[in-house]
């Protein structure tokens, strides 16, 4: 979300010729200039993962841009999202059948996963967006978008407190899983949580070491920096602070 801020104001200035109130600009900056603190870019390369995401972010401004076109010409906001849905769950199923190993058995074990970030996040969400755009420009709308993290970490922080409080009483050995890096992630989070709850064990951390991680197919580099079974199993072994994600021990 926060690539494509500064991407819906630039094209709709550049290509569209429209107006953009000052007050969208220095949100973008702002912006960009998270994306630069969130990153480490002492030996950043682009990648071809890193080319699609970027392109990704400007078909995703595109999406924004044209959602508002669209709804307020054809007030038909609920025909819309039905549409968008069905496009994209076509297109996922295509490229699943050809570049992925489809186990209908996975499938049914994540089904409740995958049905609450269908209806909520994919129908009801995307068709709130669409009805929201009737009255929002393109340009807040996108900065709105890029608050999903600040949400996410606020209801993190409701929901992992009560259970956090739970886990100091009831355990002294905690592991963290996350498919992102570890520095500033959900495990160094929680970890300071309980550290400052009085929370005495250990908290294991196992996730993705803070540098640019290759492209490649997703199992893949799972297995190469220990976020996968064997690297769960030797957290629980070696009783070490984080799994080494170049050793996998």
């Amino acid at each position: 979300y926060k690539r494509q801020v500064p991407m819906v104001p630039i094209i709709l200035y550049v290509f569209y010729k429209k107006k953009i109130h000052w007050s969208i600009w220095p949100s973008a900056i702002l912006c960009v200039g998270g994306v630069y603190l969130l990153s480490d870019f002492s030996n950043a390369t682009v990648r071809f993962g890193d080319s699609l995401v970027i392109l990704c972010a400007y078909f995703w401004a595109l999406h924004i841009i044209f959602i508002g076109k669209f709804i307020k010409i054809f007030d038909i906001p609920l025909f819309f999202g039905a549409l968008q849905a069905l496009v994209v769950a076509s297109f996922s199923f295509l490229f699943g059948f050809f570049f992925e190993n489809i186990s209908f058995a996975n499938i049914l074990n994540e089904s409740v996963s995958i049905i609450y970030a269908g209806v909520l996040s994919g129908g009801i969400a995307f068709t709130l967006q669409i009805y929201a755009q009737k009255n929002i420009a393109p340009s807040p709308s996108a900065i709105i978008f890029s608050l999903e993290s600040v949400f996410a970490a606020i209801a993190a922080w409701i929901i992992l407190k009560q259970y956090l409080e739970h886990i100091i009483n009831q355990f002294n050995q905690v592991i963290t899983i996350e498919e992102g890096v570890i520095n500033g992630g959900f495990g160094e989070g929680v970890s300071a949580w309980l550290s400052a709850n009085g929370f005495k064990g250990d908290v294991k951390t196992i996730g993705l070491p803070n540098k640019f991680v290759e492209h490649g197919p997703r199992q893949v580099l799972l297995d190469k920096y220990g976020v996968n079974c064997e690297g769960i199993k030797s957290a629980f072994i070696n009783k070490s602070l984080t799994v080494d994600s170049d050793t996998n021990q």
